[in-house]
């Protein structure tokens, strides 16, 4: 009876143990012997391929940003590629970790990795310009449209930021831009998308372009030194925040679309492959609903970044992500005047992947009821 019962408990143990031996040795098998000077990469053993096809790159963009930051990144750095979470994140210690688990990563795993990691690399940098010292957290957002910037400048992609702008535009039609809307006390590891980061990289781009890169790294050095944003202006420039806000927020009420058009073209942008539209109706009135199939380009499209456009009154809408039937599409409302229904909408469409590449689509639907 005893050896029996013995013998139970080891085949139960034994088949526990089977059970959870698969999990344990898939969470062990990562490869971090993929290494350059500067950079290791941890990565699972069955992508392996992947850091290793991406750590001379990246070695590259250390060196770039090193020098564009004074020396700022820890001498060597880690990059850990994970497959079970989306998130993206980068540690003061020289730790950065990327989240695959998105749909950003679907089309293009490799681009999404090197364009991820170089960001987090220019993020690491920009923390180094404080060297040790107290950080302001309002500065958050401006750290991270320059790290946008300078991984745009090592790829060289950044006259792609046209969508910055169009973002920047639709973004002070709802709430004035201020230097105000420049501090934020935390930014999400999880989306680093393009619309949260356009009013920090246009006011940036703006510092650049009149009192050159120089004084607006010096800019960033204060501020993460603790010094208000007003302050670091007047300590790095030769000007005032006043007069340095007039320039940003001027460019960006004039910034033309059509330029961001134009500079798209030579992009593999989303296809817009058929509207489907129909009226419908609620306590807010009549609306008009537009369902978008669109077809994935060499970048992201998020649905708040597709913006609906009613030229009379310059009101616009953003769309939702939905799924019916395991087909995907983006959903888009305008409101509609009280009477007889039209026989056909006519729409304006315009969508900004997370390139910065921008795709104006338009045309007329005809609804069904």
């Amino acid at each position: 009876m005893y050896r029996s019962v013995h013998k139970s408990l080891i085949c139960f143990a034994w088949g526990v143990l089977c059970l959870l031996l698969p999990r344990a040795v898939l969470a062990q098998a990562v490869n971090s012997g993929i290494v350059s000077e500067h950079v290791r990469m941890a990565v699972p053993m069955e992508r392996e391929w992947l850091g290793r096809d991406v750590v001379v790159e990246l070695e590259r963009c250390w060196r770039y940003v090193n020098s564009a930051t004074n020396g700022g990144l820890p001498r060597r750095i880690l990059v850990e590629v994970v497959f079970e979470n989306p998130n993206v994140r980068a540690y003061p210690e020289g730790r950065i970790v990327i989240g695959m688990r998105t749909s950003a990563a679907d089309f293009d795993m490799r681009g999404f990795l090197v364009r991820s990691a170089a960001r987090e690399i220019a993020r690491l940098g920009l923390i180094g310009l404080a060297r040790g010292e107290a950080v302001r957290g309002d500065s958050e957002l401006l750290l991270e449209g320059m790290s946008e910037i300078m991984a745009r400048e090592f790829f060289r992609t950044t006259r792609r930021l046209g969508g910055a702008w169009v973002h920047a535009q639709f973004l002070d039609r709802v709430q004035p831009l201020s230097r105000a809307s420049l501090s934020a006390s935390s930014v999400s590891g999880e989306g680093h998308d393009l619309r949260m980061q356009a009013p920090a990289i246009t006011f940036l781009l703006t510092c650049s372009e009149n009192q050159g890169r120089e004084r607006t790294m010096k800019m960033l050095e204060a501020l993460r030194r603790g010094t208000p944003l007003e302050e670091s202006i007047v300590l790095a420039t030769k000007t005032t925040a006043a007069a340095l806000e007039a320039a940003w927020l001027k460019k960006v009420r004039s910034f033309a679309v059509a330029d961001s058009l134009q500079a798209s073209q030579d992009e593999e942008t989303p296809k817009l492959e058929r509207v489907a539209c129909a009226p419908v109706a609620d306590a807010g009135g009549q609306k008009m609903q537009l369902r978008l199939y669109i077809r994935k380009g060499a970048n992201a499209l998020l649905p708040q970044s597709i913006y609906l456009i009613e030229d009379s009154s310059g009101r616009y809408s953003q769309a939702r992500l939905f799924t019916e039937r395991g087909t995907q599409y983006a959903l888009l409302e305008a409101p509609i005047g009280p009477g007889k229904m039209p026989d056909s909408y006519n729409y304006r469409i315009l969508a900004i992947d997370e390139g910065g590449s921008v795709s104006e689509w338009q045309g007329t639907c005809s609804p069904t009821r």
